[in-house]
């Protein structure tokens, strides 16, 4: 029963994809020199259209757009994903 309980509040909802963009391959050094010393910022929206294109900004309610360290390879495998847990954490 302990086992269950645990999974329940671990879960975590997976975040649908038109609310998030990987950085253009030409920012990527950039990107990267903005997460030197820590996991994840936020961005402007200006920033956020800089490094990762346009894109659609849907509805969001309070969103704003962040830069979120991820690891990745750049060889297709079994894809990539970004979950939120119930408390807001990604």
């Amino acid at each position: 029963m302990k086992h269950q309980r645990a999974l329940s509040l671990d879960r975590r909802d997976v975040l649908d994809k038109s609310r998030w963009r990987t950085v253009l391959d030409s920012k990527e050094l950039l990107a990267e020199s903005m997460l030197q010393n820590t996991a994840f910022i936020s961005l402007t929206q200006a920033k956020a259209v800089e490094l990762a294109g346009e894109f659609p900004v849907p509805a969001m309610g309070t969103a704003e757009p962040s830069l979120i360290r991820a690891v990745g390879s750049h060889t297709v495998t079994a894809g990539f994903e970004i979950s939120i847990a119930k408390n807001g954490d990604i």
